[in-house]
Parts: structure tokens; sequence; C-alpha cells
């Protein structure tokens, strides 16, 4: 079993609570016609770390039990973020340049059936509108600000090397 120290710890800590912190800024957003949680570009990060996985899951599983959000989407919401989450992280060394347009594909076809499920089960609208808002709002939401991450973090060699699982990164890089 691997060892979880202390830099882990901070790093899952730290993007678990800006994926929370962003979420309940921006909730408004999600209250449209095409829900938007921008909190979902920290997907991206799944590119760089397995690390990731794990923070933005306990975001969004902290976003939707203190949200006014059913158990539906604390359970399927949860589930969802994690599935497209271990997808992503699956295809980063297989990617290459495309990682971004990729993270969006998985997080649109991973959260769009999930979330249109959430809210047909909460008695909520037609499931096939719902599944094709989200899946607009999770593509778009991932491609351009994901984007914008992703590079940023690219550029900053502290973001990467604190983001990096790649010890040479963090010692050298």
């Amino acid at each position: 079993m691997e060892a979880i120290g202390t830099r882990r710890v901070v790093r899952i800590g730290v993007i678990a609570l800006f994926y929370a912190l962003l979420s309940f800024a921006t909730s408004s957003l999600s209250c449209d016609d095409i829900p938007i949680r921008l909190a979902e570009m920290f997907l991206v990060l799944c590119l760089y770390s397995k690390d990731s996985v794990a923070a933005v899951t306990m975001g969004s599983f902290a976003v939707n039990v203190f949200g006014p959000h059913s158990a539906y989407e604390v359970i399927i919401g949860t589930l969802a973020t994690l599935t497209a989450g271990i997808l992503i992280c699956l295809m980063r060394n297989r990617v290459g340049s495309l990682g971004v347009i990729i993270a969006a594909l998985i997080s649109a076809a991973v959260n769009a059936p999930a979330v249109g499920a959430m809210i047909f089960l909460n008695g909520g609208g037609d499931i096939k509108t719902e599944v094709i808002r989200t899946a607009i709002s999770e593509f778009f939401t991932v491609l351009i600000a994901g984007a914008a991450l992703y590079y940023y973090v690219k550029r900053v060699k502290r973001m990467k090397t604190f983001l990096s699982d790649d010890v040479s990164v963090s010692a050298h890089g």
C-alpha cells in the first residue's frame, strides 16, 4: 500500500477546498437553463496527478452534502465526478496535447447522464433535455476554464511541482 505523506494530504486538501469554494461562490450559475459548475474545471488537474482524482471527488462530495442538494446528488454526483476523474487520470499519459479536449469529452460523457438522472429522480424535467444541457455545460466548462487552469499550471513551475506525482519533477523540476 502506498504511503500518504504530508505533501499528498496537503495537495488533496487544497484542491478539494478550492473546488468547494468555487462551487459555492458560483452556485448561482447552476440555476440557469444550462447549469454550470465552474469548479468542474479542476478535473483537468487529473492530467497532472492521481491525487487530483481524490481531491475533486472530495470537493464534489462536500459541495453536494453541504449544499442544497438531494441524496441523489450526494451519491450519483460524487460517483460521476470520481468516475470522470479516474478516466481522465488513466488517459493522462496517452493523450498528449489533446489532454484538455479529452478531459472535456470524458467529463461531459460521464456527468451528463448522471445529472440528467438526478434531475429526473428529483421530479424534474425531461431527462433528454437535462442530459443535453449538462453535456454542453460540462464540455465547455472543462474545455474553456479547464484549459486556462491547465496551461496556467503548465507555465508556473511551482504549481506544476505542487501537483506532480513525479518526485523527480518535485526535486529537480
